[in-house]
């Protein structure tokens, strides 16, 4: 009995002791890995203003031919007004090639309504690159087609180039390929806006991911992205929309692509896109826009 009693004891002892012992600590969560970072948000930067980018030098006009790409489009055509002449510097009425300018590439001085496009791809993404099809100039990146430029582009890349923003890019009939037909002119007399009426959503254009009609400036990102690269997905945040490859955020979306979306999806060339406050998210605020004539 007196050893009944002692391993009694030694028992209670034990289990006072497991119950004062210390709790285990529990597992730490896992980590969140970040979302991989991307580069910075292009944006249209103002006339005037410079890229801090250092782009190689790579002058618009040269001897060198045509450039190598696939899926080209048509040309970006330029309404030549009545009172420019296109064989000579000048026309009757004093509109005249413009001179003196600074090239965006290399800040070399041009003259003879010549520019540089490289820069401009570059003001409008610090990741792009710029190549040409004989056809038409347009900004890459990862070495595929990745903005096509129009008559805006070139008239904006006219403006800064010779610091006039009655600058207007004028294509002339001088014997070289498309592409380089392309000069920058000051007009005598400025045209007055042909409409004061307020910009329109735009409507009946086919979405670039399904061919669906889509109305009410909307459109399809999805089908942008694979546009520059088969491989390409598409991802969102509340205030950006990016392509993506392999699940990686690798072009942030901005105003020059959102352009070219609303022109593609509406079949277009003076739609453009611009963000409405319909939405508390930034990304989803953005819709096509005309000026009717």
């Amino acid at each position: 009995m007196t050893r009944f009693y002692t391993y009694s004891i030694v028992l209670v002892a034990l289990i006072l002791s497991a119950c004062g012992s210390a709790p285990i600590e529990p597992t730490a969560p896992p980590t969140i890995t970040p979302f991989p970072t991307s580069e910075p948000q292009p944006t249209r930067t103002p006339f005037g203003a410079t890229s801090n980018s250092a782009p190689t030098t790579t002058p618009l006009f040269n001897s060198s031919g045509a450039g190598n790409t696939t899926n080209s489009a048509s040309a970006p055509t330029a309404i030549l007004p009545a009172t420019v002449s296109t064989g000579g510097s000048a026309s009757a009425s004093g509109d005249t090639l413009l001179s003196n300018g600074r090239g965006l590439t290399t800040g070399r001085t041009v003259t003879n309504g010549e520019f540089e496009v490289e820069g401009y791809c570059n003001i409008l993404n610090n990741q792009y690159g710029v190549s040409e099809d004989g056809t038409d100039w347009y900004c890459t990146f990862n070495e595929q087609r990745a903005l096509t430029l129009r008559q805006e582009q070139f008239n904006d890349i006219c403006q800064r180039t010779y610091s006039n923003l009655n600058a207007v890019a004028i294509q002339v009939n001088n014997g070289q390929p498309v592409a380089y037909q392309w000069r920058c002119y000051e007009l005598a007399i400025v045209p007055t806006p042909t409409s004061s009426a307020p910009p329109q959503l735009m409507q009946n254009g086919r979405g670039m991911s399904d061919g669906a009609v889509v109305n009410n400036g909307e459109f399809q990102v999805e089908g942008y992205c694979s546009a520059i690269n088969g491989n390409y997905g598409v991802d969102v945040d509340q205030n950006f929309w990016y392509c993506t490859e392999n699940g990686n955020r690798i072009l942030t979306l901005g105003v020059a692509e959102f352009d070219d979306i609303c022109i593609r999806t509406y079949n277009n060339p003076a739609a453009y896109a611009d963000q409405v406050n319909n939405s508390d998210r930034p990304a989803y605020q953005w819709r096509c826009f005309i000026v009717p004539a």
